[in-house]
């Protein structure tokens, strides 16, 4: 069962030559040295090779026109280029010939094969072209078939519920050949569905699974069709989940298949056990947790992916810093006060020598514990941040960052700098007013959307104005997670 045969006809006018180039052939491969002789021969073979898809066999023959013995010197005169224009006119092509340039080498005299014993030659990169050239058309042959689906996918307007009938019968025609090809049904579901057959595509789908082709891309597919066609988030997730099972994924497979568990927040506390985010290297490990931070059912998959990393013996010191500071704040989201306080007094004992960071963080973590604001670590932060004209505490037009904004107008509050800190807070509000953009909020320590965040910093301002009933969301959970008095009064005496 070849997918190709060869046969190597002689030149000119013969019968051979025309069973050769007119019934035997799929395809026929015209090599010419360009000159007028050539010229006025093959303008009659091209004409009545032609001529077969009109006649009574209508077969289509694809022809591929190679100068070949061509001289590799400079064209002062343009000889070849009027040459190939010529040929161009008289046999009606739409492209150059290709070419196979004269190649000066001893080798040659040893019927050396060029293309395996000197692949790097621009001979065998010539040859190569031409193989590709005859494989472009060739359905038989896998690598053009997933080429020719590929390329229907690229180029198909996508929702299209039309498929005409000779994209029908070439993909007929695929999967006569290669129906037993898990990777070729893949790529002609991926093809199905951008033209809006979503029931065939994904049938497609599942027989390349059933053919062992189970590999992230397919599953990513399936997502696409659930979502989409099928409105069923419940078998996205499901496939999401299979996606998170293979160990070699990379960190954009890693979130695109999380972005799914949206749909199903009990499947997002099982991430930390998933053989992908396992594998992943330490650096990409924390980067998917800190992209966790978005609910508190999330920040419980950070904490516990975080809580795998910390315990790595091979961390790199900035390693450790990042890992440490992305898992105070997903302790913080949790509530989990007495663990942030440990963690930020275990680097740093000494309260006056923290940075703004940890110092803010610890106040708000002593807030949670005893349910009383210890002032000196907001005094402590506001001392240390004085200069919010850093870059990164502002926003593209030069206003205060409304994060930070937020965390200085919480510091000021602490202090009793209540009138500045209700400014600032209404300030950010005033200002701010996108509700599309997600932002980090100090209220909760969760990334949450425009609007969240708005309605956290209005109840700060309530918060401010004496309403004692208002607290940070963190805090509700923060009797639950073993938080105690005394580990906080100790550490700040």
């Amino acid at each position: 069962k070849p997918e190709y045969v060869f046969i190597d006809s002689r030149t000119g006018h013969t019968d051979v030559g025309g069973i050769c180039t007119r019934q035997l052939p799929d395809s026929v491969v015209i090599l010419f040295f360009p000159n007028e002789q050539n010229l006025r021969g093959l303008t009659k073979v091209v004409r009545d090779i032609r001529a077969e898809e009109t006649g009574p066999r209508a077969q289509e023959i694809k022809l591929h026109f190679v100068m070949s013995n061509v001289p590799d010197i400079d064209d002062e005169n343009q000889i070849l280029t009027k040459m190939i224009a010529s040929f161009k006119r008289d046999l009606d092509l739409e492209e150059d010939p290709m070419v196979i340039h004269r190649y000066q080498s001893l080798e040659l005299l040893n019927q050396s094969i060029f293309t395996k014993d000197r692949p790097n030659s621009r001979l065998a990169e010539e040859y190569r072209v031409l193989v590709e050239a005859i494989k472009f058309n060739n359905l038989g042959d896998r690598d053009s078939a997933i080429r020719y689906l590929r390329s229907l996918h690229n180029n198909h307007p996508m929702g299209s519920a039309y498929i005409d009938d000779d994209t029908r019968n070439l993909l007929v025609k695929i999967q006569n050949h290669h129906g037993g090809d898990g990777e070729v049904l893949f790529e002609m579901g991926k093809s199905l569905w951008s033209c809006g057959d979503c029931f065939e595509s994904m049938d497609h789908f599942d027989q390349a699974i059933t053919l062992g082709f189970s590999r992230p891309e397919i599953y990513f597919a399936r997502i696409e069709n659930w979502l989409s066609d099928f409105n069923a988030p419940d078998m996205a997730v499901e496939d999401a989940m299979r996606i998170l099972a293979f160990q070699e994924l990379n960190l954009d497979q890693v979130l695109e298949a999380i972005e799914v568990l949206n749909w199903s927040p009990k499947h997002l506390e099982q991430l930390a056990d998933c053989d992908s985010i396992k594998s992943l290297p330490i650096d990409d490990r924390v980067q998917v947790a800190r992209g966790l931070n978005t609910s508190v059912s999330h920040a419980k998959s950070s904490y516990d992916i975080l809580l795998s990393v910390l315990s790595t013996m091979e961390l790199s010191s900035a390693q450790q810093q990042f890992a440490q500071d992305s898992f105070i704040l997903a302790s913080m989201a949790l509530g989990k006060c007495t663990e942030v306080a440990d963690a930020i007094t275990a680097r740093e004992p000494n309260f006056r020598e923290m940075p703004a960071e940890d110092s803010f963080t610890l106040g708000m973590a002593t807030w949670g514990i005893t349910n009383s604001i210890e002032p000196k670590l907001f005094h402590q932060f506001l001392e240390c941040s004085k200069s919010l004209r850093d870059s990164r505490d502002r926003s593209l037009d030069g206003a205060p960052a409304p994060d930070n904004a937020q965390r200085r107008a919480i510091a000021l509050w602490a202090v009793g700098r209540g009138k500045e800190a209700k400014e600032l807070a209404a300030g950010v509000l005033q200002l701010w007013s996108s509700t599309g953009q997600f932002r980090f909020s100090y209220w909760r320590y969760l990334k949450v959307s425009g609007i969240q965040f708005r309605q956290d910093v209005e109840d700060l301002i309530a918060l401010i104005d004496g309403n004692s009933g208002v607290k940070p969301p963190f805090m509700l959970t923060q009797e639950t997670h073993g938080n105690t008095l005394d580990s906080v009064d100790l550490r700040l005496v």
